[in-house]
């Protein structure tokens, strides 16, 4: 081992080692333990996908800011890779904490115009404090309408897919103008989306673009530390306790939670 030290915290330890199971359970990441198991990704002798993510974030970041740095350097990746956004128009399919997360990046990279499309009023509203400009409540609204309306008729360059809804990227289609991309980064039911082209223009992309959490964590925890990212906007829920775990997954499941920590 040269990659760690003793006293190190580090990121994504597992209970047993990727690939192997106990009682047939499988462990992939974490497991609300305080200690757990990791790899050194300088001592094997290939890339190995969970060793590359085993990361020591700065020892003066608070350990949840540190926690949430995983979901955000996943999110800051994958946006990364969608492109340059600056003075472009990103269309962003959802209010959790990945839609806020790509919102959020995009407005950093100085898109001139984010609008973000969900189904609930208050967390449209939300969506402003990460960086939108504008939302669409695609259960009330014709999101193709709203968005070319408020981009003087052309269309969004980019329609971000943050749900894994399939009735998502069938609205967020119709929001390109000729020659954007629907990016995805939601997971869909079986890997299946609706191709539907009605509305969509005549010119347009899907790409499907996969995060590396990894290459973007330490930029991430210096955002963090710099203050340029506001962690209290996505911390809205902590409970105490392995017993609280109950409460905790019904408080998910209703949806008021953005990112909640054990």
């Amino acid at each position: 081992v040269t990659s760690f030290k003793a006293g190190d915290r580090v990121t994504r330890v597992a209970a047993i080692y990727p690939g192997e199971s106990r009682d047939g359970y499988f462990s992939g990441w974490g497991g609300f333990a305080e200690y757990g198991i990791i790899r050194d990704p300088a001592s094997l002798p290939e890339e190995d996908y969970t060793a590359m993510r085993h990361m020591r974030p700065p020892l003066d970041l608070d350990p949840l800011d540190a926690s949430l740095a995983i979901s955000l350097a996943e999110l800051g990746s994958w946006s990364w890779k969608v492109g340059a956004l600056g003075g472009k128009t990103i269309a962003v399919g959802g209010t959790g904490l990945a839609g806020y997360a790509i919102c959020m990046y995009a407005a950093l990279a100085g898109a001139s115009t984010v609008i973000v499309l969900g189904r609930r009023d208050e967390r449209i509203e939300l969506a402003k404090k990460f960086g939108a400009n504008a939302g669409v409540n695609v259960t009330s609204e014709n999101p193709g309408e709203v968005v070319k309306a408020l981009t003087g008729g052309r269309g969004a360059d980019y329609f971000a897919e943050a749900t894994g809804a399939d009735a998502m990227f069938v609205a967020g289609l119709k929001t390109l103008a000729p020659g954007g991309q629907a990016v995805i980064y939601g997971a869909p039911e079986k890997n299946i989306y609706t191709f539907d082209m009605k509305g969509a223009p005549g010119d347009f992309a899907v790409r499907a673009v996969r995060p590396e959490e990894h290459k973007a964590y330490d930029w991430v925890c210096g955002l963090i530390q710099s203050g340029r990212i506001d962690t209290s906007l996505f911390r809205t829920h902590t409970w105490e306790g392995l017993e609280s775990l109950p409460s905790a997954l019904e408080e998910q499941a209703a949806g008021g939670v953005i990112k909640g920590f054990v």
